[in-house]
Formats: C-alpha cells, structure tokens, sequence
C-alpha cells in the first residue's frame, strides 16, 4: 500500500517546487531591473520625504569650511542675512541657514595634531558626511548664494558661478578672489560681527541657475533673480 505520508511529502515538493522555480526563473531574467526599479522606488520616496518636510523660504544660503558654528553663531548670520535680503518685494523675508562643517585632509590632518595632546580628533564621519550633502546642494540644491572656505570653492569650480562683474561691474580688484567670488573680508557682511567667527579667507559665491527645472523653469529664473539682487548689495550697491 501506497503511503500517504509519501504523497503528502510528493504534493508538497510539486507545490514548492512548481512556485519557487517560477520566482527562480523570474529572478534570473529580471534580477537588475527589479533591482534598478527598487532602488529608484526608494530614492524617489526619500526624496518625496524631504521635500514634503522642508521649510520653504524665500532665501536660503549655505556655508562650506572648516568652522563649526554653534546653534548661537548660526543663528546670528541667518539674521543678518535676513537683513541683507530685505528690500524690494521682500521686505520681510523668510531666510533659511545651513552651515557645513568641511575639512580638507590637510586642514584635518594639521587640526588632528593640534587636538590629539587633548586626546581628541575631528570627527572624520561626520567630516564625510557633510561632504556628500554639500556636494548635492552646490550641484543641483535651491541655494544660490554660498560662503565657502577657498579649498571648498576651489572643488566646485565646476558647478558653475556668476561672474561677479556680470552683476557688480564696478567691483574693485581688492574686492575679488577671482572673477568669480568676492571675499567675505570685502562686502558689508564684514561689519557685522556675526561674521567675525569666519575665517578672514572665506569667500562669497553666487551659483548659476540650473540650466533644466522639469518642474518650473521660469519659477526657478526668477527665484535666482532675487540672489542676483541680494548679490549686488554684498558691495553696498
């Protein structure tokens, strides 16, 4: 007599067998596009995420360098950017701050020596990090006017920054680093002492306007026109 144990065991094998070969087969077809479409479903859903939680501002900007800036500091700059965005249609604008604690490996490694007698190091992970978010507000970010300490600049030359003639013609010698940034130590951010905590070389740099907004791109042209008219004030225009 058959057994009815070994028919249980037979259908179940059928069974799995049958399914599994199945996922096995599809697998081995369509592995990287799953992959691909996965990966996309994700990055489409952090980006979503971000989106739908930050704060819309009016103007935002953005530092790059080797300062760490306390919540205090931070603070004291977003405020007199505020003052320097206000004017024209904004007279009262919403202006958003975000500093970058960056390193070189050469400011970390000279930094290191000057710590390690106190048994500390930079934090080197959150150096990395930083980086990476940088990289992605200077490329395709909504900040256009950046400080940025030289080596940073320097690294993103690529991105593409307005020349500062274009927008200030008269602007002295003195006043530039090159034809494309001014130095901090030149514009009227200077006489305010939330500044003071910057490095005397920091720089300041208008980015060019994406070449490509699939959403708006007359929206975006003339949300870069508002930094072009804070940018020309930066020499008391």
């Amino acid at each position: 007599m058959e057994n009815r144990n070994d028919k249980l065991e037979g259908a179940e094998l059928r069974f799995r067998g049958g399914v599994l070969s199945k996922l096995d087969n599809f697998w081995y077809h369509y592995k990287w596009p799953t992959v691909f479409v996965i990966v996309i479903s994700i990055i489409v859903l952090v980006c979503t995420l971000q989106l739908c939680q930050r704060k819309e501002y009016d103007f935002r900007y953005l530092y790059a360098g080797p300062t760490e800036l306390s919540r205090e500091e931070s603070e004291a700059i977003r405020e007199a950017l505020e003052e320097l965005s206000s004017g024209g249609e904004f007279p009262s604008p919403s202006v958003g701050f975000n500093a970058y604690f960056l390193m070189t490996p050469e400011q970390i490694e000279a930094a290191n020596a000057a710590l390690r007698p106190e048994g500390k190091e930079v934090n080197q992970a959150l150096v990395n990090n930083n980086a990476e978010v940088f990289d992605n507000e200077v490329m395709a970010g909504d900040v256009f006017i950046f400080l940025l300490d030289p080596a940073w600049y320097e690294a993103h030359r690529s991105a593409g920054f307005l020349n500062v003639r274009d927008l200030i013609p008269d602007a002295p010698d003195s006043a530039l680093y090159d034809d494309a940034a001014l130095r901090l130590s030149a514009t009227v951010l200077a006489d305010d002492p939330a500044f003071a905590v910057l490095s005397d070389d920091t720089l300041v740099v208008i980015r060019r306007a994406t070449s490509v907004n699939i959403f708006d791109r007359e929206a975006m042209l003339e949300y870069h026109r508002r930094y072009q008219e804070v940018f020309k004030r930066l020499l008391g225009e």
